[in-house]
């Protein structure tokens, strides 16, 4: 009598390797994030134009409008980036190029 064919898996090696679940950290423990703030505008256009220079600046810029007292508010920021070192070097960057930022922690 023959055996049933079985079906071999493939070897180890072969296996694609095991991924972690996206959600490897505790809910507890939410993730920071820094930011730096270079600048609030009343005017749209000032912050533009704040925008624009920190982009030929080679930073990633963007520009984030709010209400604060009944006005509406432009800030213009940098990030995010992934730890305190990197928002530090590129608040160095920035005032060597005369431009005064300040880091923000975000969760």
């Amino acid at each position: 009598a023959a055996a049933p064919a079985q079906v071999q898996s493939p070897p180890p090696a072969a296996r694609p390797a095991a991924t972690p679940p996206p959600a490897a950290r505790p809910a507890t423990e939410p993730v920071s994030r820094y930011y730096l703030q270079a600048g609030s505008f009343a005017s749209r256009d000032q912050a533009e134009s704040a925008r624009a220079k920190l982009i030929l600046l080679g930073q990633d810029a963007r520009i984030e409008s709010g209400q604060v007292g009944g006005k509406t508010w432009h800030r213009v920021v940098v990030g995010p980036f992934g730890n305190r070192q990197q928002a530090d070097g590129a608040k160095q960057q920035l005032g060597a190029n005369g431009v005064g930022s300040v880091v923000q922690q975000r969760r």
